[in-house]
């Protein structure tokens, strides 16, 4: 808006200025009609040499200076010739670089294309990790539970088997016991009837047929005897040995 307003003030001033000298012309020629020298030594400054006067110069004088001229203008030509090189030169790095600026920016390009790639890439595996871990969580919680479970159920049965491993220790023991004071019985009652045969067979050396099969039915049920525990023994160690297992 200021521009505007300035120039038109100054375009103002122009048309006041081109009128004024216009009528002061104006009034000069009317004033000086038939004078038209006279008005031009009035304008013009009177001066009576108005011839420029230059030096002569010798004809040596401005070889030398043309040849002067000629080196100078030789040298500013192989100076436009090297700037014109330096231009061109110039101008090829400015291409060149250009060039590795645009494979730069597609490289660039390609790169962070890449590098996006490789970051979803890895954004899926660690979400697939976190679900993992979920999972695994889940089911860690799982099997917690199931073995707190399999711990009260073996430590159920480990008492069960504990209680019934005593009672059948206790039968064991009672059994065992039995046995020996049967065998003990029964040694000892044999030791007393081998003892009556050699009394016999030294006294009397004719030992009686009686006596004879009365020893011999004792040993025999003594065996007899012996074996069947023994195969109560046997039968029922197996089954101790894998409760006690």
């Amino acid at each position: 808006m200021w521009f505007i307003l300035f120039a038109i003030f100054t375009f103002k001033l122009m048309c006041i200025f081109i009128f004024v000298i216009y009528c002061v012309v104006t009034f000069l020629l009317v004033m000086y009609n038939a004078q038209t020298e006279e008005l031009r030594r009035c304008i013009v400054p009177q001066d009576t040499n108005l011839d420029v006067e230059f030096p002569t110069e010798s004809r040596e004088s401005v070889d030398d200076k043309l040849e002067v001229l000629t080196e100078k203008l030789t040298e500013k030509e192989r100076v436009l010739q090297k700037s014109q090189c330096e231009i061109k030169n110039a101008e090829k790095a400015l291409t060149d670089l250009e060039n590795k600026t645009s494979s730069c920016r597609d490289r660039y390009r390609s790169l962070m294309i890449e590098l996006k790639k490789d970051i979803r890439e890895t954004e899926d595996e660690v979400r697939t990790l976190q679900n993992q871990i979920s999972n695994l969580s889940i089911r860690r919680e799982a099997l917690r539970s199931e073995v707190l479970k399999q711990q009260e159920d073996y430590q159920k049965m480990l008492s069960g088997f504990s209680k019934e491993l005593e009672s059948k220790k206790t039968l064991f023991c009672t059994l065992l016991r039995n046995i020996l004071f049967c065998l003990k019985i029964d040694f000892n009652y044999f030791n007393l009837a081998l003892s009556i045969y050699s009394f016999w067979y030294r006294e009397i050396k004719t030992p009686s047929r009686e006596l004879f099969q009365f020893t011999m039915k004792n040993f025999i049920d003594f065996s007899v005897y012996i074996i069947i525990i023994f195969n109560q023994m046997f039968a029922v160690l197996p089954f101790i040995l894998k409760n006690k297992n």
